[in-house]
């Protein structure tokens, strides 16, 4: 914009851009989480706005129906676009109207119908699943993996947007979409239930879940916080008393261990006769500051969020869980929170074995993501992006490659053996190393802030 300084300066003039609605529009942390805005420092906010002008239309006070120039019932709704973009002739306010509604629009969601195009009819030989969780991350590698397990029954999915549930189901063979995740996890005909949401939502979610009865797969995090930890460990254990057949089965989406190159490193040490060094590197890449994985509430960071892969694989790899944790971070505690992705964490497992995890934010992307490198017992192996394994023993060299593969595929695949009672599948991750692996991804986070080593009980 440009403007005569001199004009408004003499004058003392001031000149205001309006934020849309009012401040706090575009905030997530006001629009989504509630969080707002003291009045002694922000008068009209975007919702103390839009209250004054309900407040001014109820008491007859500001009246539109001057500005109303057209009126369409809602089924001419393509009509009323068609004259707003096409411009045939003025206007300045169009109305959709609708009829009464015949149903009580306080009622929960409803559940709809697919028209699955991969869609079967109720097969009762196998067993139901429901997922919460219809994002990115679900639609581009869980459920295509989903889709082409013979051993499920698709029988829901559940998202917020109930529009992103409705593409999932047709697209994937589910028979019904919803916006409620309580049907999801209550439906009498799901067996095991997929989380699949966002970080922030997985604590309550996997506790619903367990406590509708149900056999859960979460994706990591399982939680964020200590508390939510015992509260899903209360739960499990009243769960395991209620339930015919005993404990549910809670699985956390930690695939890497199902990795098969992971799987070939894991036997080229088989039963180590000492302690293992491991290091495990994360070359991340930058997010964006605003993003949800930044968001305490939301995403937790990425730390609990993503580098727990790595304390998960250096348990798997040593086979004994982490007791000792230390992280730092660039910049030191002073850095805050916006330094946690640019991090080493430090463990030390219950057999004398030492892994350090970096995760690093700040490097370049054209460089391979992940690097995996153990050493112990005269032997080395090293593990590039989950493509290349390089193992070394007694001077001989042997090399293994495979097409890019981070163990999503295995992990699904042994839960659906584990669901259909197959008791080796079932061991393959224990609650005790779930609990472990989360426990110390907290406890890494409040050493970066706090700067001391936290034990792991």
């Amino acid at each position: 914009m440009a403007f005569d300084r001199r004009a408004l300066y003499f004058k003392e003039a001031e000149f205001v851009v309006s934020c849309s609605y009012g401040p706090g529009r575009y905030d997530p942390v006001y629009e989504q989480q509630g969080c707002d805005y003291p009045p002694a420092y922000v008068r009209w906010t975007e919702q103390r706005n839009v209250e004054a002008v309900l407040d001014l239309m109820g008491r007859g006070a500001l009246s539109v129906a001057p500005l109303l120039t057209h009126r369409f019932p809602v089924s001419e709704a393509q009509a009323a676009y068609d004259l707003v973009e096409e411009g045939r002739q003025p206007y300045l306010a169009v109305l959709l109207t609708y009829e009464q509604a015949d149903h009580d629009l306080n009622a929960s969601p409803r559940c709809v119908e697919s028209g699955a195009k991969y869609g079967r009819r109720p097969d009762q030989g196998k067993l139901g699943i429901g997922v919460l969780g219809a994002g990115q991350h679900a639609r581009r590698t869980v459920l295509p993996i989903l889709r082409r397990l013979s051993g499920f029954r698709r029988v829901i999915v559940g998202s917020a947007g109930g529009v992103s549930a409705v593409n999932a189901a047709d697209k994937f063979g589910f028979e019904l979409a919803t916006t409620d995740e309580a049907a999801v996890c209550s439906h009498p005909e799901v067996h095991a239930v997929f989380i699949l949401t966002r970080h922030g939502d997985h604590a309550r979610q996997v506790i619903r879940a367990l406590r509708a009865g149900k056999d859960v797969f979460v994706e990591k995090p399982m939680c964020l916080t200590i508390e939510e930890l015992q509260e899903i460990e209360r739960c499990l254990n009243d769960c395991g008393g209620e339930r015919t057949g005993g404990q549910p089965l809670l699985w956390v989406g930690f695939n890497r261990r199902f990795a098969p190159l992971v799987r070939i490193m894991k036997e080229f040490f088989g039963r180590p006769a000492g302690p293992l060094t491991i290091s495990i590197r994360f070359n991340a890449g930058a997010v964006p500051p605003d993003h949800w994985i930044h968001d305490e509430m939301v995403g937790g960071d990425r730390i609990r969020g993503e580098a727990c892969h790595g304390v998960d694989l250096a348990a798997f790899l040593c086979g004994a869980p982490p007791v000792r944790v230390y992280a730092e971070s660039a910049g030191g505690r002073s850095a805050g929170a916006s330094r946690d992705d640019e991090s080493f964490i430090l463990l030390r497992h219950a057999d004398g074995s030492v892994s350090t995890i970096a995760y690093w934010a700040g490097g370049d992307r054209a460089l391979p993501k992940e690097r995996i490198e153990v050493a112990g017992g005269g032997a080395m192996a090293i593990l590039d992006d989950y493509r290349t394994l390089t193992l070394a023993r007694e001077g001989r060299v042997r090399t293994h490659r495979s097409r890019w593969d981070k163990g999503h595929r295995g992990i699904l695949e042994a839960f659906d053996r584990a669901l259909h009672g197959d008791q080796a599948a079932r061991g393959m991750m224990t609650w005790n190393e779930m609990r472990s692996v989360t426990l110390a991804s907290i406890l890494a986070v409040r050493s970066l802030r706090e700067g001391l080593p936290f034990d792991i009980p």
